[in-house]
């Protein structure tokens, strides 16, 4: 009672309670937080599962997600499931195991039945960016197919004639999406299957100069969009490593944005994937779901994100 600040109200005597604190000072005692919450019925903490903490997207996502938890007095357990199933169950049930209050997930898209299974038994979870279509999973997602054909149209206006597309083999909803934007926005007697470069995400960093030399020299691109912006970084760097002018010989374009885009010389046009309406709407979903102010309906609990076209060419 002293230590909960009752002394008074419980007519402990002044001495008893001087006493109380002293001693708990003396020996370093905090009472049990965790003991005390789940005496309330809640944890007060919720957990944030993302693909890559080491991408400039999720840790902003991270970033974002911890301020607005800590506007209401809750803490954040984060996981990387490092685009790893397994990993990602494994986050899930140490989150689950510890009684989190609700968790935002960016999931692999491989581990469906797991997540439905701790939805369906009481547990707020809410997805962003990554999506299972088809499913009462609460979700923010982002409308990716146009964002990428606002990417191509601009370059369409700009006068380029062959664009090429370079994106990693990641089984996700999100990617589709990007590349039916891509193809559908490229005219029919503009495209062909050479203009598309799938390189392996395990290995993404040592393939993707191969795929912007076979785009520049081979098929003769005079842009290439990237699926990615950890990929636009990558073929920055071989660009300038090559010395090709992004301006006049090859414009490159980015599906998501980064701060040091702008200083570079080679301007890049790029899709602002919104990041902070997007946790904010997913963690005001989840907030609600945890106070039970959510109804259980697809309509309401399914948020589409626009992203924004940011032109620097």
């Amino acid at each position: 009672m002293v230590l909960n600040g009752k002394g008074d109200l419980h007519k402990i005597n002044t001495e008893t309670q001087r006493r109380v604190l002293e001693t708990a000072e003396k020996y370093n005692y905090r009472p049990n937080q965790i003991a005390r919450n789940l005496s309330k019925g809640n944890s007060m903490t919720l957990g944030l599962i993302v693909p890559n903490i080491s991408d400039s997207y999720f840790s902003s996502a991270a970033y974002h997600f911890e301020d607005l938890a800590r506007e209401v007095n809750y803490k954040v357990l984060l996981g990387s499931s490092r685009e790893d199933d397994k990993k990602e169950i494994e986050l899930l049930t140490t989150f689950y195991d510890n009684q989190v209050d609700g968790i935002l997930i960016a999931s692999t898209q491989q581990n469906l039945p797991t997540i439905k299974k701790m939805y369906d038994g009481g547990l707020p979870i809410v997805l962003f960016d990554r999506i299972y279509e088809g499913t009462n999973l609460p979700a923010v997602r982002l409308d990716n197919y146009n964002g990428v054909r606002q990417l191509v149209k601009e370059l369409k206006t700009a006068g380029k004639k062959k664009i090429g597309y370079i994106g990693v083999d990641l089984d996700l909803l999100t990617l589709h999406e990007r590349r039916k934007g891509f193809t559908d926005e490229i005219e029919p007697n503009m495209a062909s299957k050479s203009q598309l470069e799938i390189i392996h995400y395990a290995t993404h960093k040592s393939e993707c100069g191969d795929a912007i030399d076979k785009l520049i020299d081979e098929v003769k691109c005079d842009a290439i969009v990237f699926e990615t912006q950890y990929l636009t970084l990558l073929g920055i760097k071989h660009m300038t490593d090559r010395k090709i002018n992004g301006k006049k010989e090859v414009t490159l374009s980015s599906y998501g944005n980064h701060a040091v885009f702008d200083l570079f010389d080679t301007k890049i046009n790029s899709v602002d994937l919104n990041i902070h309406e997007t946790i904010k709407s997913a963690f005001d979903m989840l907030f609600k779901m945890i106070n039970k102010d959510a109804e259980n309906n697809l309509s309401d609990l399914l948020l589409t994100i626009e992203p924004k076209l940011i032109k620097r060419h």
